[in-house]
């Protein structure tokens, strides 16, 4: 059985076991996703709304990932005129 969720402002088909990367998410543990789009299983499709709403998918954060930290540094060219000297 796959289902098409909404998580992100992207969609994402899944299925049992898929592991997939979405937006950061402020939740730990176990997450129900209840904006399903579309599920299917052995050739039927069920795009009925009453039908998938009653038919939340869960998952389970497995934790954040983070890129390599990047450095950043910043030149500053300022333009300083030579003095004059006066008598």
């Amino acid at each position: 059985m796959y289902a098409v969720i909404k998580t992100g402002g992207r969609q994402a088909k899944v299925q049992e076991g898929d592991v997939l990367q979405v937006e950061r998410m402020r939740a730990a543990g176990d997450v129900t996703f209840e904006s399903v789009l579309i599920s299917g299983d052995d050739g039927t499709v069920i795009t009925d709304r009453d039908a998938l709403a009653k038919m939340p998918v869960k998952g389970k954060v497995l934790g954040e990932i983070r890129g390599k930290k990047v450095d950043v540094f910043h030149l500053s060219l300022i333009h300083i005129s030579e003095p004059t000297r006066l008598q």
